[in-house]
């Protein structure tokens, strides 16, 4: 629990307990040990704060690509070639005489 580590690993991945992480919180506040809610247990950068910080200051716009500023590079970057993606076959439809009863070739008298 110190270390905010456990063996699925989505806690280290994610910032944010895991379903066993949280059962084992709330077992422990039962049991009387007090390790506080889960939501204290999700990494900073899901907090409130965290977000008003990232999104306190203001990103000008540019008006247009004639505002870009001008560098000089040596490097062009090339486009990939354009391969179309594969598709699965179409299916045919049956025609209307498909769908008929089948008939039988032979005839039993």
């Amino acid at each position: 629990m110190d270390r905010k580590e456990y063996g699925c690993r989505m806690w280290e991945l994610t910032g944010i307990p895991c379903k066993h992480v949280v059962a084992a919180i709330n077992y422990m506040n039962e049991d009387g040990k007090g390790v506080a809610v889960p939501e204290e247990w999700v990494h900073a950068a899901y907090s409130l704060e965290t977000w008003a910080r990232m999104y306190s200051f203001k990103i000008n716009g540019c008006s247009g690509r004639r505002y870009w500023p001008r560098i000089e590079s040596t490097i062009v970057i090339i486009p990939p070639n354009h391969r179309p993606q594969v598709d699965s076959p179409t299916k045919k439809m049956k025609s209307n005489d498909e769908h008929a009863l089948p008939t039988s070739s032979c005839v039993t008298h």
